[in-house]
């Protein structure tokens, strides 16, 4: 799978692993009551979202340019 900023979020919603909504609910405590389960949803795409890209971003400082999936790509053509 290649990550990159050019992905959508219901692409991301699809792929990245799911943190249930139960649970995310548990982990962050107060600062979900007022949330609905959409919101939240929401609210957890949008964080893994960020998460990727900056996890991009921070690849290609290292890596000249390319995140490490593009690198393994580029292996194992």
């Amino acid at each position: 799978m290649k990550l990159s900023k050019k992905r959508n979020l219901p692409e991301l919603e699809s792929v990245e692993p799911k943190l249930t909504l139960e649970r995310a609910r548990k982990l962050l405590g107060k600062t979900t009551e007022t949330l609905t389960d959409e919101e939240l949803q929401d609210q957890l795409v949008m964080i893994q979202y960020l998460a990727v890209s900056w996890l991009d971003d921070f690849e290609r400082k290292i890596f000249n340019g390319k995140t490490l999936q593009e690198l393994i790509n580029e292996k194992y053509k």
